[in-house]
Protein backbone atom coordinates (compact mmCIF):
# COMPACT_ATOMS: atom_id res chain seq x y z
CA UNK A 1 0.00 0.00 0.00
CA UNK A 2 1.00 3.62 -0.47
CA UNK A 3 1.96 5.71 2.55
CA UNK A 4 -0.25 8.79 2.63
CA UNK A 5 -1.28 11.72 4.80
CA UNK A 6 -4.88 11.48 6.02
CA UNK A 7 -6.82 14.21 7.85
CA UNK A 8 -10.12 14.00 9.65
CA UNK A 9 -12.00 13.70 12.91
CA UNK A 10 -11.58 10.69 15.19
CA UNK A 11 -15.00 9.21 15.98
CA UNK A 12 -16.35 6.18 17.82
CA UNK A 13 -18.42 3.88 15.60
CA UNK A 14 -19.42 0.26 15.02
CA UNK A 15 -17.05 -1.75 12.82
CA UNK A 16 -18.05 -4.99 11.08
CA UNK A 17 -21.77 -4.28 11.38
CA UNK A 18 -23.89 -7.42 11.27
CA UNK A 19 -20.94 -9.82 11.64
CA UNK A 20 -19.75 -11.94 14.57
CA UNK A 21 -16.84 -9.53 15.00
CA UNK A 22 -19.00 -6.38 15.25
CA UNK A 23 -17.51 -3.98 17.81
CA UNK A 24 -17.22 -0.29 18.65
CA UNK A 25 -13.91 1.23 17.64
CA UNK A 26 -12.19 4.53 16.93
CA UNK A 27 -12.24 5.54 13.27
CA UNK A 28 -10.97 8.49 11.26
CA UNK A 29 -13.81 10.26 9.45
CA UNK A 30 -12.36 11.81 6.26
CA UNK A 31 -13.79 13.29 3.09
CA UNK A 32 -13.22 9.83 1.52
CA UNK A 33 -15.15 7.93 4.23
CA UNK A 34 -14.30 6.47 7.61
CA UNK A 35 -11.41 4.13 8.37
CA UNK A 36 -10.83 2.07 11.51
CA UNK A 37 -7.66 3.36 13.19
CA UNK A 38 -4.79 1.06 14.12
CA UNK A 39 -1.48 2.33 15.44
CA UNK A 40 1.76 0.59 14.45
CA UNK A 41 2.98 -1.15 17.63
CA UNK A 42 -0.31 -0.48 19.43
CA UNK A 43 -2.76 -3.04 20.79
CA UNK A 44 -5.07 -3.92 17.86
CA UNK A 45 -8.04 -4.52 20.20
CA UNK A 46 -7.81 -1.68 22.75
CA UNK A 47 -5.41 1.20 22.21
CA UNK A 48 -5.67 3.90 24.89
CA UNK A 49 -3.68 6.34 22.74
CA UNK A 50 -6.21 6.11 19.91
CA UNK A 51 -9.19 6.22 22.28
CA UNK A 52 -7.83 9.46 23.78
CA UNK A 53 -8.09 11.05 20.31
CA UNK A 54 -11.88 10.58 19.96
CA UNK A 55 -13.48 13.93 19.12
CA UNK A 56 -10.22 15.51 17.95
CA UNK A 57 -9.17 16.48 14.43
CA UNK A 58 -5.88 14.86 13.45
CA UNK A 59 -3.48 14.41 10.58
CA UNK A 60 -1.66 11.08 10.39
CA UNK A 61 0.75 9.25 8.10
CA UNK A 62 -0.22 5.69 7.30
CA UNK A 63 -1.53 3.06 4.92
CA UNK A 64 -5.12 2.09 4.22
CA UNK A 65 -5.45 -1.70 4.41
CA UNK A 66 -8.84 -3.48 4.22
CA UNK A 67 -10.81 -0.53 5.59
CA UNK A 68 -8.26 0.22 8.28
CA UNK A 69 -5.84 3.12 8.49
CA UNK A 70 -2.60 1.77 9.96
CA UNK A 71 -0.55 4.77 11.05
CA UNK A 72 2.79 5.39 12.71
CA UNK A 73 2.61 9.10 13.51
CA UNK A 74 -0.06 11.76 13.99
CA UNK A 75 -0.58 15.30 15.18
CA UNK A 76 -3.64 17.11 16.44
CA UNK A 77 -4.84 19.88 14.11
Amino acid sequence: MIQQDERGTVISEKFGKGSKSEHVTASLLTSEGSFKLRRVGGNPFKDDVIESLIGKKISCDGEIQSGQLVFDSYHII
